[in-house]
């Protein structure tokens, strides 16, 4: 082979080689970048995507003491992320090495796993506790109506089981519950507060000596007769003197109980009502209380007024006044209430 064409053989050779290369090389940095859009297109899918099942408007909770891998697990399980592992390297990377923020949890729209940790390592609930009151004197019916208007999905029927036994020990208060709240969770609260304000006058309820649901059942009674304490301590005074006599106390507050009806004024046929609760037609008190008292109310029947009265009215002027007499409190009613 002559000189020029070993020259062209040997160039031909190189350039073959240099294609190879060039080739070999093309193909890995292809490949590396379809490697690095794997990568971040998994890692966009695992932190930013959201699940299928995402409980959007759903009330997630995270209970006290609960740690980062069972709350990565729970995450998973209730369809909020994808990857508990993930979730747990980057709360780890974010500083949270134990637990994270016990609570209740609202996402009212789907967010990628790195939004869910944000929120649960921060205590960004997306939710608060809705503030109910509960005046003095309501009746379990009327709380179990109330809870129902708030919470439209409260087991109203359950509510009625569980607390009609307890009608006068539910405390009429200012609650905060989730919109989760279940029955029980409303009776234990009130429960609970009603045996913390109790206990604030137990010295006069035990000097009392009687049973605490008569003290309950006369107090629910003066909720509803009397307005001031000094009032309510009389007018207690005025219903024990009918009871240590043998008259029926004839008072209209139960039939609003009876009837299922607040503020509800019986007729005078209405007055014959066949009930236990009717303490026209009955002696003694009713079988329970009548609704559920405040603190005042419980006071005042354990500490009731010395008097002689047997009878009272509430006059258009909305004071008070006090009988001995029938004859007396007729008069009483002409001067003060007819009119």
């Amino acid at each position: 082979m002559n000189e020029p064409s070993r020259i062209k053989g040997a160039f031909a050779l190189a350039l073959a080689v240099l294609e190879f290369q060039f080739t070999r090389l093309f193909t890995l940095y292809v490949s590396g970048i379809l490697a690095a859009a794997v990568v971040l297109l998994g890692a966009w899918y695992l932190l930013f995507d959201t699940p299928s099942n995402f409980p959007t408007g759903q009330i997630i909770t995270i209970p006290e003491g609960a740690t980062l891998s069972s709350v990565a697990a729970e995450l998973h399980t209730d369809g909020l992320i994808r990857s508990p592992l993930l979730f747990e390297v980057l709360a780890r990377v974010r500083g949270a090495n134990t637990g994270m923020k016990s609570g209740k949890y609202v996402f009212e729209k789907p967010v990628g796993l790195f939004r869910v940790e944000e929120r649960v390592q921060d205590g960004a609930f997306g939710i608060v506790a809705e503030r109910i009151v509960f005046r003095e004197g309501e009746t379990v019916r009327e709380m179990a109506r109330q809870l129902k208007a708030e919470f439209p999905s409260f087991d109203q029927d359950g509510f009625l089981a569980e607390a009609i036994p307890l009608e006068g020990y539910l405390f009429p208060d200012t609650y905060f519950f989730y919109p989760d709240a279940t029955p029980d969770d409303v009776v234990v609260k009130m429960y609970a507060n009603f045996l913390d304000q109790i206990a604030t006058i137990a010295p006069q309820v035990s000097a009392f000596d009687k049973p605490l649901i008569d003290d309950l059942t006369m107090a629910s009674i003066l909720e509803d007769e009397a307005r001031t304490l000094a009032d309510k301590r009389m007018v207690a005074g005025i219903l024990y003197n009918r009871l240590a006599k043998g008259m029926p106390l004839q008072v209209d507050a139960v039939f609003g109980y009876i009837e299922d009806k607040p503020e509800f004024s019986p007729s005078l046929s209405e007055l014959a009502t066949t009930s236990p609760y009717n303490t026209y037609t009955n002696k003694g008190l009713p079988p329970g209380p009548i609704g559920n008292p405040g603190l005042n109310s419980i006071l005042a029947a354990v500490t009731p007024a010395t008097t002689t009265a047997l009878y009272y009215l509430t006059g258009t002027d909305g004071k008070m006044y006090y009988a001995n007499t029938f004859a007396q409190h007729k008069a009483n009613r002409a001067k003060y209430l007819d009119q």
